[in-house]
């Protein structure tokens, strides 16, 4: 809850904080990321597609011709990632797209996803706008990660050995395509209408 002081004859109150505490991974999901962990305790080591992967995540999977619906990207993973890039993109054939501005670093945040606790950060966003009625294919679409993990190899020297030596290593990560079904607008349209489908306020 906030507090409040009185300064100056003043009360002065500050803001409330609200915490999420996610739950415990579930047993099979826990003994899954040990098992991940110890296997990625060197550079070469295989990274698990269960501990890094990219959702695409569609605000609706069905909508009438123009109406606009948003697409993210949204990275899962356990890992250490230090970076990524977008190597290949779709490009959104059928669709008229506008693409969200990033400014600043890529906020992170946990989430609990099919009983996993998952480090999350949004990659990528976009409107888009569909053209014609039926099913839309939106092509799948590969970024890079480069993961930071320990390496275990031996050191020139024994004094170096006392400290953790890391490796960053890319990986590619594919997301696979998504469908959008697109319903053909009522007829009887008003001859004022000009092409825009959906909810409008200023």
């Amino acid at each position: 809850p906030s507090a409040t002081i009185t300064s100056g004859g003043q009360k002065v109150t500050s803001n409330g904080l609200s915490i999420k505490v996610l739950p415990e991974d579930d047993s099979t999901a826990a003994s899954t990321s040990s098992s991940s962990s110890s296997a990625a305790s060197g550079a070469s080591a295989a990274i698990s597609s269960d501990n890094l992967f990219i959702r695409p995540i569609l605000s609706k999977s069905t909508v009438y011709e123009q109406e606009a619906v948003k697409l993210t990207y949204k990275l899962y993973t356990t890992y250490d990632v230090v970076q990524f890039n977008n190597k290949s993109m779709p490009d959104f054939k059928g669709f008229l797209k506008q693409e969200f501005e990033r400014t600043g670093n890529t906020q992170l945040a946990y989430e609990n996803y099919n009983g996993r606790n998952f480090l999350t950060a949004v990659l990528y966003e976009v409107m888009l706008y569909p053209q014609t009625p039926g099913e839309i294919v939106i092509d799948k679409a590969e970024f890079e990660a480069i993961i930071r993990v320990q390496s275990r190899r031996r050191t020139r020297s024994i004094f170096d050995d006392f400290f953790d030596s890391y490796t960053n290593v890319p990986r590619a990560v594919e997301v696979r395509p998504t469908k959008v079904r697109v319903k053909e607008l009522p007829r009887g349209k008003p001859a004022s209408f000009y092409g825009v489908v959906g909810q409008f306020s200023m």
